[in-house]
């Protein structure tokens, strides 16, 4: 067994930088948060606090808002590209959602995933020799925790 150990080829067990994986991670989290999914929740944001401001106008001073909201819904649905037949509150809240998931994505480590350790499965040969056992080590970018922060 020693011997087969010995002719076994060096198990690739290298890691990223913990640089480079934060970089990685930053840059997918870019994506996933980039425009329009901040401007459309921030915008959706400032539309629903408009409304609320106009009901209050209405049941506390009686005015009435000079916009129509529907109007600047379906507005802010055209600008997008929304269908409008969607419900823009929940296509809102699936957008948020990716954002908050992207900015949970990022404390993970994306060397190991998060699984903390990483597996090399055995090797066999085309001739059903083993070439090597399976092997587990700790991820070295995230230290073993499974996080880069």
């Amino acid at each position: 067994m020693d011997e087969l150990h010995e002719m076994a080829p060096a198990v690739d067990r290298n890691c990223l930088s913990h640089d480079i994986a934060i970089e990685r991670a930053k840059n997918q989290l870019k994506q996933l948060v980039s425009s329009p999914n901040i401007q459309l929740v921030n915008e959706y944001t400032a539309l629903v606090r408009k409304e609320f401001a106009a009901i209050e106008e209405l049941i506390y001073e009686n005015k009435i808002a000079p916009q129509d909201m529907g109007e600047l819904y379906d507005a802010l649905k055209a600008k997008y590209g929304i269908d409008p037949a969607t419900e823009l509150s929940s296509y809102v809240s699936d957008k948020l959602h990716i954002i908050v998931e992207a900015g949970r994505e990022l404390n993970i480590c994306p060397c190991c995933g998060g699984a903390k350790r990483h597996t090399i499965p055995e090797r066999i040969s085309a001739d059903g020799n083993k070439l090597y056992n399976e092997e587990t080590y700790d991820c070295e970018t995230c230290g073993g925790t499974g996080k880069l922060a």
